[in-house]
């Protein structure tokens, strides 16, 4: 018989080659020996989240960080479940906990990014950190961009260069 960190183990490879019944079954194998596991619960809820059933993710995932509250992991994961579920301020206070934690994590920049974007909190999603601080994202160089191309267009418009539509 298999050790608890063995079974992880094994339960996160089955995980990581996409055979999310093996690795859910080992994961609610080692949670039956040990309710209290983190690590489990938390990937049992991402297991959740994989196979479409978010509310479930939540369950297992908050599970998981009563046990371990300072885990980015965890935090993110419980993110995108309540993303995945049209909770969008629990998203967003999700992502805002794992940047308290690890302000540097470019995974949840993105993140945030997009639900503010969701959200039509444009100016929110596009203050993205500053330059040199390790985290410049693909999703902050866009939206710079973008903010960039329609200053430029409202400073046109303003020298009459382009004319509203006639109506």
């Amino acid at each position: 018989m298999a050790t608890i960190p063995e079974a992880l183990a094994i339960a996160v490879q089955h995980h990581q080659a996409g055979n999310l019944q093996a690795a859910e079954q080992i994961y609610r194998q080692i949670l039956a020996v040990e309710p209290q596991h983190a690590d489990a619960l938390h990937l049992l809820g991402v297991v959740a989240l994989q196979v479409g059933k978010p509310e479930v993710a939540v369950e297992h995932i908050t599970r998981a960080i009563t046990l371990r509250g300072n885990d980015v992991n965890f935090h993110n994961n419980l993110g995108q479940a309540y993303q995945a579920l049209g909770r969008m301020p629990e998203a967003v206070a999700c992502y805002r906990r794992v940047l308290e934690l690890q302000p540097d994590n470019a995974v949840t920049f993105n993140n945030l990014g997009t639900v503010l974007r969701i959200q039509g909190k444009l100016n929110e999603a596009i203050a993205c950190p500053a330059p040199g601080a390790g985290v410049e994202t693909e999703l902050c160089r866009s939206a710079s961009q973008s903010r960039d191309r329609l200053q430029g267009s409202w400073e046109l418009g303003k020298r009459g260069r382009l004319l509203p539509p006639h109506s």
